[in-house]
C-alpha cells in the first residue's frame, strides 16, 4: 500500500510484527470498506475532514458517527472489490505508521481481521469452484455441440455419398441406353438396306414369272404341239414353280 512518505509493503506471511499487522487490519477494515465511486484518496486528514469528503456529516471533530462494523458483508465485499480491481482507477493513500504509536486496534479488530480473512478465503474458494463448475459445464456443452456437429456432418456425408452413387448409376444407365439407341439406329439402317435389295430381287423375280407365264400361255395356244414343245412347256412350268418358291423366300414377311 502507499503511504504519505512512499510505498509501504506489507506481507501477510504470519511473521509480521503485531503492531504492523494491527495497523494494516485497522486501515483495511476502517477505510477501504468506505470506498464509493471510482477513486479513494485517504491522507492524514482528521476524521472530521474524512467524513465530509465521503459525505458523512460530522459535528464533533476526530470522531466518525458511521460505524464500519455495521455495514453488511455484501457492502464490504462490494467496496473492497472496487478497490482491488486490476483495471480500476481506485487509489488508496494512508498516513505513515508513527514509530511511537501504540496499538491501533483492539482485540475485537484482530478478531474482525481474522473473520474477514476467512471470509475472503471462502469467497475465493467459492469463486474458484464456481469458475470450475462453469468451465466444466461449458466444456460439457461444447463437447455435446461438437458431437452433434460431427453427427450432422457424418449424416450429410452419407447422404452426399448416396446422391453421388445415384447420379453415377443414372449416368451409367443413360450411357447404356444411348448405346442401345445407336445400335438400334444401325440395325434400322441395315434392315432398310436389306429390304431395299429384297424388293429389287422381288421385282426381278416377278418380271420373270410374268414372262414365263406368258410363254406358257403362248405354247398352250399353239394348235400343234409336238414332243419338243411339250418338253419346253414342262420345263417352263418347273422353272415357274422354282421362281415362285424363290419369290416367296425373298419376302421376309411371308
Amino acid at each position: 500500500m502507499f503511504v504519505k512518505n512512499g510505498p509501504f509493503k506489507f506481507v501477510d506471511n504470519g511473521n509480521a510484527k503485531e503492531l504492523e499487522h494491527n495497523y494494516f487490519v485497522a486501515i483495511r477494515s476502517s477505510y477501504l470498506t468506505l470506498c464509493q465511486g471510482g477513486k479513494l484518496i485517504i491522507k492524514s486528514y482528521s476524521p472530521h475532514r474524512f467524513g465530509r469528503q465521503f459525505g458523512y456529516s460530522q459535528d464533533i471533530p476526530w470522531t466518525l458517527k458511521y460505524d464500519t462494523c455495521a455495514a453488511s458483508l455484501e457492502e464490504r465485499l462490494y467496496y473492497w472489490r472496487l478497490c482491488i480491481l486490476a483495471k480500476s482507477l481506485s487509489k488508496a493513500w494512508f498516513s505513515c505508521l508513527p514509530t511511537n504509536a501504540k496499538k491501533l486496534c483492539s482485540e475485537a479488530y484482530n478478531a474482525c481481521g481474522g473473520i474477514i480473512e476467512r471470509v475472503f478465503c471462502q469467497i475465493d474458494a467459492y469463486d474458484e469452484a464456481k469458475f470450475l463448475s462453469y468451465e466444466k459445464l461449458f466444456n460439457s456443452l461444447l463437447d455435446q455441440q461438437l458431437k452433434e456437429a460431427k453427427d450432422r456432418l457424418q449424416d450429410a456425408q452419407v447422404k452426399a455419398s448416396e446422391e453421388v452413387s445415384k447420379v453415377q448409376s443414372t449416368t451409367t444407365k443413360l450411357e447404356h441406353t444411348e448405346r442401345e439407341i445407336v445400335d438400334l439406329k444401325e440395325q434400322r439402317t441395315s434392315l432398310y438396306a436389306t429390304l431395299k435389295r429384297q424388293n429389287q430381287l422381288d421385282h426381278g423375280a416377278q418380271a420373270k414369272v410374268y414372262e414365263i407365264e406368258e410363254d406358257i400361255v403362248a405354247l398352250e395356244n399353239t394348235t400343234l404341239l409336238n414332243d419338243a414343245i411339250v418338253g419346253d412347256l414342262e420345263s417352263l412350268r418347273a422353272n415357274l414353280e422354282v421362281l415362285k418358291k424363290d419369290l416367296k423366300s425373298l419376302n421376309p414377311f411371308a
